[in-house]
C-alpha cells in the first residue's frame, strides 16, 4: 500500500510511473515533464483516494469509487493505461497526427470513453436500474509526446438518491477497456453517512466483505459471471436531529424557569425580612 501522501493521489503518482507496488520503475518522461506533471496531479486528485492503484507495463487497471454523501452518490471511473498500451492510446488521441498531445484531443479521447464506460455500466440505486453520467473527465498525461508513458484517464458523476433511512447500491462496471488487467470497487461513505454493508452479488448481502472494496483479475470468463458489486448505506437522520435539539431547547428553558423560580423566591423573602425589621 503507498503511504498515506500517495494514497489520496494514488493514481496521478502511479501513472507518473513512480512506484509499480512498493517497486521503483523507470519511466522516459524527463525531469521537466515531471515537474510539470506533479503540479497536475496535486491539481487533480485531491480527494479521490484508490490505495491499491498501480500500472502495468502490459495491461490497462480499472478502479470504481463509489461515496455516497447526503447531496448524492459520487462515481469516479478511472482507467490507468500501462506503459506499451498507453502508446496506442496515445497515438489514437493524437487525431491531427504532429506527434503530440493537445489538450482538446486529450479531452475529446477522454469524453469517448467516459461515454462507453457509463453505457456498460450497470447500475441500480434501491433496486431501480438507473442510467451513470459520466461528465466530468480528466487526463493525466505527463509527457504529451507520443510515447510508451502510462496515461490516467478519470471519468465522474453525481447521481441524486432518496432520502431514506437505507439504501442499497449495486453497480456492475462495464466498457472494459482492452488488455484489462485488474479491477477494484470500492465503496465509502462521507458526511455522516454510514457503509453498513458490502457483499459481491445482488441484495440482500448475505456475507459482507472484510474491507470496503473487491479486486479481482482480467475480464470476464463467460458472460455467466456476475462481478456485481452491492453497497447498503444509511442516512443521518434529521428528524432525530431535530427532536434532539428541541429537547434541549425544553431543558435549558426549564432550567432558566427554575432558575427564575429561585431568585424571585429569594428576592420575596428578603423584602419580607427588610418589612419585618422596620
Amino acid at each position: 500500500m503507498l503511504p498515506r501522501a500517495q494514497e489520496r493521489c494514488g493514481h496521478g503518482f502511479v501513472a507518473l510511473g513512480w512506484y509499480r507496488g512498493h517497486e521503483p520503475v523507470r519511466s522516459p518522461v524527463g525531469r521537466g515533464w515531471l515537474a510539470a506533471f506533479v503540479a497536475m496531479v496535486l491539481l487533480v486528485c485531491g480527494s479521490y483516494a484508490f490505495a491499491h492503484a498501480v500500472t502495468s507495463r502490459t495491461e490497462n487497471n480499472r478502479y470504481v469509487w463509489l461515496k455516497m454523501t447526503p447531496e448524492g452518490l459520487h462515481v469516479t471511473y478511472l482507467v490507468l493505461y500501462g506503459e506499451l498500451p498507453a502508446f496506442y492510446v496515445r497515438r489514437a488521441m493524437d487525431t491531427n497526427g504532429d506527434g503530440f498531445v493537445s489538450d482538446n484531443e486529450a479531452q475529446t479521447y477522454a469524453s469517448a470513453r467516459a461515454n462507453e464506460w457509463s453505457r456498460g455500466t450497470t447500475l441500480f440505486l434501491g433496486g431501480r436500474r438507473e442510467r451513470l453520467m459520466l461528465p466530468q473527465v480528466t487526463v493525466a498525461l505527463g509527457d504529451v509526446r507520443i510515447a510508451p508513458t502510462p496515461v490516467s484517464v478519470e471519468a465522474r458523476g453525481t447521481l441524486r438518491v432518496p432520502r431514506t433511512k437505507a439504501i442499497e447500491i449495486s453497480v456492475e462496471p462495464g466498457g472494459d477497456p482492452t488488455h484489462l488487467g485488474e479491477t477494484e470497487v470500492m465503496c465509502e461513505g462521507h458526511q455522516g453517512v454510514r457503509l453498513t454493508a458490502m457483499c459481491l452479488g445482488r441484495p440482500p448481502c448475505r456475507s459482507a466483505l472484510t474491507e470496503p472494496r473487491y479486486l479481482w483479475r482480467g475480464p470476464k470468463r463467460s458472460v455467466m459471471e456476475d462481478r456485481t458489486i452491492s453497497c447498503v448505506f444509511e442516512f443521518p437522520q434529521r428528524g432525530g436531529t431535530r427532536a434532539a435539539l428541541g429537547a434541549g431547547v425544553v431543558m435549558v428553558g426549564g432550567l432558566a424557569g427554575l432558575v427564575g423560580f429561585l431568585l424571585r423566591r429569594r428576592g420575596q423573602k428578603r423584602l419580607g425580612a427588610g418589612r419585618g425589621s422596620t
